[in-house]
């Protein structure tokens, strides 16, 4: 077995795309190494406007 393999393998990070500030408590709880705040759902998510940060 080589073990050099494991060595190089990089962690998978999970990035959730919310658009309610509930959405986003939610996934950090539950473990999102990214959250992306997004308004627009369907015109496939844009950057929010500085107000609705």
């Amino acid at each position: 077995m080589d073990l050099t393999f494991n060595k190089r393998m990089s962690k998978v990070l999970l990035e959730i795309c919310c658009y309610i500030v509930q959405s986003v408590i939610i996934a950090e709880k539950e473990g999102a190494d990214r959250i992306e705040f997004c308004t627009a759902a369907y015109e496939g998510g844009i950057t929010p406007s500085y107000v609705a940060i």
